[in-house]
């Protein structure tokens, strides 16, 4: 590996370290909820309505993110981006699942219809400040793709929730170094 890759693997790590933290040593906070809709969506809008609510109840940082596939389909959502659309693929990826709306993630673990309210409260009800403070979805997906990018690998669905330290990190690395060197 030459000096400037080794530099900046050096560099993603230490990112990780940043993005990864362990239980223990992070801080908790509210359970993240990322809605993925559209104006164009007809299924959206009670799962709009739900996020509001979630928005205002004060324990959640409800986020959405309206996604530009569907303004393929004659109405423009005039909030819709390319990068809301990026991220949910990027979800898309780490569950295995298809791209749909209204799709909602919680603390990039848990994805869900985002219209079925009681699936929704139960999982939040679920959600521990332990396992918030262990996945911080808003940087670690960024990270995998830097490190997919700098590696020119895809990773699977295991590795990537292997990485939640940045030992286990480095060890996703080595045995796809030992896999392919």
């Amino acid at each position: 590996m030459s000096l400037h890759r080794t530099a900046r693997v050096t560099a993603l790590l230490w990112l990780g370290a940043l993005v990864v933290t362990s239980p223990a040593a992070a801080e908790t906070r509210p359970p993240v909820v990322e809605l993925f809709t559209s104006q164009g969506c007809s299924s959206c809008p009670p799962a709009d309505a739900l996020l509001g609510e979630l928005a205002r109840r004060g324990d959640v940082i409800a986020l959405g993110f309206h996604i530009d596939y569907w303004d393929k389909l004659g109405w423009k959502d005039p909030l819709s981006t390319p990068q809301s659309t990026e991220r949910q693929r990027r979800y898309a990826r780490l569950f295995g699942t298809p791209t749909y709306t209204p799709q909602l993630v919680i603390d990039g673990t848990r994805e869900m219809v985002g219209s079925q309210r009681e699936t929704v409260l139960a999982a939040l009800r679920q959600t521990t400040p332990a396992a918030v403070a262990a996945w911080d979805s808003l940087g670690q997906l960024d990270l995998v793709t830097a490190l997919e990018q700098e590696f020119s690998v895809e990773f699977g669905v295991e590795e990537i929730m292997l990485m939640n330290s940045v030992g286990q990190i480095r060890s996703v690395l080595e045995r796809r170094n030992g896999a392919h060197g």
